[in-house]
């Protein structure tokens, strides 16, 4: 049998979660510069999240090219800061709504098919 959980409503996030975001975003984007680290590549991410997953749990997945994905993942991450997420999450979703519009700004975008 299922499990049942209690969602949460889906209200915008907070200018102040926002704000958390971006402040995340901005730390870890220092973290890696102080440190020297290249940045993880997309296919890296994938890869490293694959063994994670559970067996038959859905994933929902986003593309650069999706007009709609770069503020899709802000608002993810100013929701995850809104309930307490990790910092290191909340960062690393930023970083890649910043990757994916210098990604549309390059190679063009377009609406969800």
């Amino acid at each position: 049998m299922a499990k049942i959980t209690k969602r949460r409503s889906a209200k915008a996030p907070s200018k102040r979660a926002v704000a958390r975001a971006v402040a995340a975003a901005q730390r870890l984007l220092r973290e890696q510069a102080a440190q020297n680290l290249r940045p993880e590549t997309s296919a890296e991410r994938l890869a490293r999240w694959a063994g994670r997953l559970a067996e038959n749990e859905p994933v929902f997945c986003l593309r650069a090219r999706d007009i709609t994905a770069p503020n899709t993942v802000r608002r993810w991450a100013a929701s995850c800061a809104e309930l307490g997420g990790p910092a290191h999450k909340i960062g690393d979703a930023m970083l890649q709504a910043v990757d994916m519009e210098r990604w549309q700004r390059a190679h063009g975008c377009k609406s969800p098919d």
